[in-house]
């Protein structure tokens, strides 16, 4: 009874963690569409409803029961569109297979002259189908891996008695409706919900019963050796919460170290997913990465596995400039980048002999690995993740990339960039590079822009305004497909920071170098930072001034954030002026420091709403949002002031 009551609870943690399949399940009742179809209308185009609705319920149907049957197995961690796609094509077979034996069964029954209830007796046959079912997809998934089995798993009574009692939980709430005589809708509603609720627990349940009862589907997925990459949800905002949810990519750091990694170990990838207890497992190795907005949700992710007894390694900007502190809550960590110490820091898991700490630079032939592994991964894992240089040449007090690099520039071969290009360039005509300053080497960025020229291609990437000092790079960039160029103006032009040099002293030329690259027909992403000593909410007018006069098409507006490992957290550090060490604040949002000129509580309140309207206000995309919101309140402020007149 232990043993069921583990099984029943690992089902229902697998299904609350894809609880989405429940909500499609439920808008797939013919109830439903009823409800939002009138039945005239239905009537009129019966054959159409009866055609869309099987092949609907047929797709999302196969996808579900597929996906739910991979995370059953642990050959999925997580359901994405990808392995959901997949389960499509691989499961429609069994779905159609189970559905013609229901309706077979239906049809016997029904010949038989027996007087039957039809929702009873189709409720009745959905049990023997749903155990089909569950058997057909585990079968098929085994005999793709060129396993055989059993024809049926032998079923212990007490796991029939546990899949008849959650069945008879769903009959109720089959039946408690019209018994009831509920007829608001809602109620109804709720009531159909729970049964589809408990018809998938079912079929999630009699999956894990078989893989226990069968021992031969247990070692078709005994997993290999694994390998956690994390990159965790956070950012201490809704905003970033939101992003993470609908934004999914692969880090580039997360391809890095895979392509390091033995083929042996079975790689499983977190990005940004909200957390479940089911993933915690404690013989695997955790590598999690991150930044200061969300190194705290790192630390409890970290803490957790190690309670399970799992070896845990982080690295990432904060950790490589706080590495005492991430110690407390991991194994190791990776001091820099990770491509020159992850081999030899496997080999030191692997003889249970992991170090602190593991700092170092890579070679060669590592980066080659790297770039081979890039050739040969899927397209569209690789295909956002282009970059061209590492690190930069300014050294800006605010920014932490010098210091992860170590004062170190690097330059990938322009004859890999272009191979990695031309490997896309079949299917996809528009990229985007990742680098944080493509300007950072002149003489590499004219190679570069001049060798992507045949390709004709069209690319955006990141640089300092000083590239437009340079007529013929900026010619050249124009000629090899870019578009766009993300420009950070991080001083208004007559701050006084312009005085600690480097990028700053461009201020004096923002205006006259903007109007070069617009010239050139590149467009310009603007990045303003409010927050300097010298700040004043007057300042604020500058900035806007300065936006109607090169009109850029996308503007962002920050706040000046002292991150660990930047000059600028270590002087306002040692001048007492740092507010709090409260990590998921430092999302370049909120204030964390003490400014001089302006009270930092008022920054604190109204800056949101600054960068609202400064957004709105001074960019092409701004301005078509702000009028698309005007038109549609004037649409809807008609149809209320229509309403009301005619009441």
């Amino acid at each position: 009874m232990k043993e069921l009551l583990k099984c029943f609870r690992e089902s229902y943690q697998i299904l609350h963690s894809y609880l989405f399949s429940v909500l499609i399940v439920f808008f797939c009742e013919g109830a439903v569409i009823n409800h939002y179809f009138s039945g005239a209308f239905i009537t009129r185009h019966v054959q159409a409803f009866l055609i869309a609705g099987g092949l609907v319920r047929t797709f999302f149907y196969s996808g579900i029961f597929g996906a739910l049957v991979d995370l059953c197995t642990g050959e999925e961690y997580r359901i994405t569109m990808g392995s959901f796609w997949r389960n499509v094509k691989e499961v429609c077979p069994v779905y159609l297979l189970a559905q013609a034996v229901k309706l077979a069964a239906l049809f016997l029954l029904f010949s038989s002259g027996l007087d039957l209830e039809n929702g009873l007796v189709g409720f009745g046959v959905d049990l023997p189908v749903l155990c089909l079912l569950a058997f057909g997809i585990l079968w098929r998934k085994a005999a793709a891996r060129g396993i055989k089995t059993k024809v049926l798993p032998a079923i212990k009574l007490f796991d029939a008695a546990f899949i008849i009692f959650i069945w008879a939980l769903q009959l109720a709430a089959r039946v408690s409706a019209p018994v009831l005589g509920l007829e608001n809708h809602y109620i109804a509603g709720g009531i159909l919900g729970a049964e589809k609720y408990l018809s998938l627990l079912l079929f999630v349940f009699i999956v894990k019963i078989y893989i226990k009862r069968d021992l031969s589907f247990g070692e078709i997925w005994k997993p290999r050796q694994e390998i956690f990459f994390i990159n965790p949800l956070g950012g201490g905002s809704f905003r970033e919460d939101l992003s993470s949810l609908l934004i999914l990519y692969y880090p580039y750091n997360f391809l890095v170290l895979e392509a390091l990694t033995p083929k042996k170990y079975q790689i499983r990838k977190f990005c940004r997913v909200f957390w479940r207890k089911r993933y915690y497992k404690s013989n695997v190795l955790v590598a999690i990465t991150s930044h200061t907005c969300n190194i705290s949700a790192a630390y409890k992710i970290a803490k957790e596995f190690r309670k399970r007894g799992a070896k845990v390694v982080m690295g990432g900007s904060h950790v490589s400039c706080l590495p005492e502190e991430a110690l407390a809550f991991c194994d190791s960590v990776v001091v820099g980048e990770a491509e020159g110490v992850w081999e030899a820091l496997l080999a030191d898991y692997e003889n249970n002999d992991l170090k602190r700490v593991y700092h170092g630079a890579a070679s060669e032939a590592q980066y080659n690995k790297v770039h081979q592994f890039f050739l040969q991964a899927p397209a569209e894992e690789v295909v956002d993740n282009l970059v061209t240089t590492h690190g930069c040449k300014f050294n800006c007090s605010f920014c932490a990339v010098r210091t992860i690099n170590e004062g170190r520039t690097r330059c990938k071969p322009v004859s890999q960039v272009i191979e990695l290009i031309q490997r896309f360039r079949p299917k996809r005509t528009y990229f985007h590079f990742l680098d944080s300053n493509m300007f950072t080497d002149p003489a590499y960025a004219k190679e570069l822009f001049q060798a992507l020229i045949p390709l004709k291609i069209k690319w955006r990437g990141c640089s300092s305004l000083d590239i437009a000092a340079d007529e013929d790079c900026l010619r050249l960039a124009k000629a090899s497909g870019c578009v766009g160029l993300l420009i950070g103006y991080e001083i208004n032009q007559a701050s006084p920071e312009k005085k600690q040099g480097g990028k700053l002293k461009l201020a004096d030329q923002y205006l006259e170098y903007t109007r070069r690259i617009k010239k050139a027909g590149i467009d310009v992403k603007g990045h303003f930072i409010f927050g300097y000593d010298s700040d004043r909410w007057k300042d604020l007018f500058d900035y806007w001034k300065f936006c109607f006069n090169i009109f850029p098409s996308h503007t962002g507006f920050s706040i000046l954030t002292p991150l660990p490992g930047t000059r600028l957290f270590a002087g306002l550090l040692a001048e007492g002026r740092i507010m709090n060490a409260n990590w998921q604040q430092y999302t370049t949002l909120q204030i964390v420091f003490k400014t001089r000129q302006v009270d930092f509580k008022k920054v604190g309140i109204f800056f949101p709403f600054i960068m609202i309207l400064f957004y709105l206000t001074t960019s092409k995309n701004g301005w078509f949002l702000l009028v698309s919101l005007i038109c549609l309140g004037s649409i809807v402020l008609k149809i209320m002031t229509m309403n009301t007149m005619m009441f």
